[in-house]
């Protein structure tokens, strides 16, 4: 994880070369259209320089966004995004299929997040996202423990009467 930024830039690097065999096949190609005696041979090599292009350029551009997809902090985001539809709750397992890990790459970004404080193992491969919990806010009654609703003031408990103070939510 160390040398993250090096090997970006080979593959950007990589990205440029291929870009270079295009605009060679290109040349070619334009040359070609000029016409002369060895028309063939050039269209021949134009076509030559494009397969290469296309070879080193499908997988660079493949590998390069399956990379910038993969940062650890894009790859938090979306399992928030997805246990926003699991009321914060997933395992490791869950993780591991909506990302594209393997399960052990799962557990470690699940304990990275835990150690940050974004998450919190409450089984043996289930995992509380607190960043999605922490967001639903109940106000509940201090003596009886009612719930009451979040955006409406109520200063008395409809349960027990007793007096609800509006800057305490638990």
């Amino acid at each position: 994880m160390k040398n993250q930024g090096c090997v970006t830039a080979l593959l950007i690097a990589w990205i440029l070369e291929a870009t270079a065999f295009v605009c060679g096949g290109a040349l070619w190609g334009v040359a070609s259209l000029a016409g002369g005696s060895k028309l063939g041979g050039r269209v021949a090599i134009a076509l030559v320089l494009f397969a290469i292009a296309i070879v080193q350029l499908v997988p660079a551009v493949l590998i390069l966004t399956r990379r910038l997809r993969l940062r650890p902090d894009r790859v938090e985001e979306s399992i928030i995004d997805m246990a926003r539809g699991t009321d914060g709750t997933v395992t490791e397992g869950e993780v591991a299929t909506w990302v594209g890990f393997s399960p052990e790459e799962a557990s470690q970004t699940l304990n990275r997040m835990a150690a940050k404080g974004l998450a919190e193992r409450t089984g043996r491969t289930e995992w509380l996202i607190k960043a999605v919990t922490a967001r639903k806010v109940q106000r509940s009654c201090p003596y009886c423990g009612a719930s009451l609703p979040v955006r409406e003031r109520v200063l008395v408990c409809p349960q027990c009467g007793g007096n609800v103070d509006l800057d305490r939510r638990e």
